[in-house]
């Protein structure tokens, strides 16, 4: 019973509850490639006193084939972070994977 609230709680949350292989891999990959990025614009951020412009930071796409999205300022005292669109292509939905959320 605890189980099912949880579950449900979880889902009401928005939050991902999946035992697909693929997308799990997927996000790790997401991960790894975000705080590569967010590590070059949070650099380009301090050197330059601003975000980024798009030609300034590597165009790098996602496991789904979409760029990342560059956010400045970021989330939780970062000076910027990187968003994926997830496997449904929309941002804001709870398929994102942000570099925020650890």
């Amino acid at each position: 019973m605890k189980r099912a609230v949880i579950l449900g709680v979880m889902l009401a949350a928005g939050c991902r509850v999946t035992n697909d292989p693929q997308l799990k891999e997927h996000v790790a990959t997401c991960k790894k490639q975000m705080a590569e990025l967010r590590a070059t614009a949070e650099a380009l951020v301090q050197k330059n006193q601003r975000c980024p412009t798009k030609d300034e930071v590597p165009r790098v796409t996602d496991p789904w084939g979409r760029l990342y999205i560059v956010v400045c300022p970021g989330q939780k005292g970062h000076a910027a972070d990187v968003v994926s669109r997830g496997a449904d292509g929309d941002i804001g939905t709870s398929d994102d994977v942000r570099s925020w959320d650890d």
